[in-house]
C-alpha cells in the first residue's frame, strides 16, 4: 500500500515537480520556476512518502530496531509537512493572482483545494500522534500511519486525474473519480481486516470515519459563500 501512495504521488506530481522542465509553465507556474517554499514542500511531502515505504519493508523484513530509530526522523519530517503545507496553501492563490488568473475564477476554483489542505494539516498530525502514542500496538501503528498517508493524497489524485481524464474544473481536476479512487483505497484497509481476521478492527473504524468526514466537511464548507470568503481572503480583497 505504501508503495502505491509514492507512486500516485510521483505521477501526479511528476510533470510540474518531480520530472518538470524548468521552462515548463505545467501546474499554472510561470516559466521562472517553482517559488523556494513550493520546492521544499514537495521535497518534505516526497521525504515523508518514501519514509513510510522504507519503515513498512523494515517492518515485513522483522528489522523493528531500525524501524524504531528511523520512526523519530520520520517524526521530524511530519512535523515539518505542517508549516511547509501552509506555506504551499496560502501561497499557490497570490501566485495564480500575480499569473493572471482572475479573482472570481479564483474564488471559486481555490475553495475545494483550500478546505482540503485545511483538514489534512488537522488530521494528518493527529493521525500521526495517535500511531506515536500507540506505537506499541503494531496493528493500530501500522493503520494510523496509512490513514494519515491517505488524508496528503489528494493534491496528488487531483493531478493524476487532471492528466488522464482532465475535465473543464479549475486545473482540469476530475472530482469524482479523485474521490472514487481515494475511496477505494482507504476501503482497501477494512478489506483487508476482514479478509485477513473476519472482523474489522476498531482503528481502522476510526481511521476510516475521521478522513471520511474530513473530506466530506472539505466539500460541503467550499461549496458555501462564507467557504469560498474565507479560502481566498488571504488573497483576494
Amino acid at each position: 500500500m505504501s508503495l502505491l501512495l509514492l507512486a500516485i504521488v510521483l505521477k501526479g506530481f511528476g510533470p510540474s515537480f518531480f520530472f518538470r522542465d524548468r521552462t515548463s509553465t505545467e501546474g499554472g507556474f510561470g516559466s521562472d520556476g517553482l517559488p523556494l517554499y513550493l520546492i521544499i514542500h514537495g521535497l518534505v511531502m516526497s521525504t515523508w512518502m518514501l519514509l513510510l515505504v522504507v519503515q513498512t519493508g523494515l517492518v515485513q523484513t522483522k528489522n523493528v530496531k531500525a524501524h524504531m530509530t528511523l520512526g523519530w526522523a520520520g517524526l521530524i519530517v511530519a512535523l515539518l509537512v505542517i508549516p511547509t503545507g501552509i506555506l504551499a496553501m496560502t501561497g499557490f492563490g497570490p501566485r495564480l493572482l500575480a499569473l493572471g488568473v482572475p479573482p472570481p475564477a479564483l474564488r471559486e476554483g481555490l475553495s475545494l483545494l483550500f478546505w482540503i489542505d485545511v483538514f489534512s494539516l488537522i488530521l494528518f498530525p493527529s493521525l500521526i500522534g495517535a500511531a506515536i502514542y500507540y506505537r506499541k500496538m503494531t496493528a493500530w501503528h501500522k493503520r494510523l500511519m496509512l490513514y494519515a498517508g491517505f488524508t496528503v493524497l489528494t493534491p496528488a489524485l487531483g493531478r493524476l486525474t487532471a492528466q488522464v481524464a482532465q475535465t473543464d474544473s479549475f486545473g482540469g481536476i476530475n472530482w469524482p473519480l479523485s474521490w472514487g479512487v481515494l475511496l477505494c483505497i482507504m476501503l482497501s484497509v477494512p478489506l483487508y481486516d476482514f479478509v485477513s481476521t473476519r472482523s474489522i478492527q476498531r482503528v481502522t473504524i476510526i481511521s476510516f470515519i475521521a478522513v471520511a468526514a474530513g473530506m466530506l466537511l472539505s466539500v460541503l464548507i467550499a461549496g458555501t459563500e462564507i467557504g469560498k470568503d474565507l479560502a481566498s481572503s488571504h488573497f483576494l480583497k
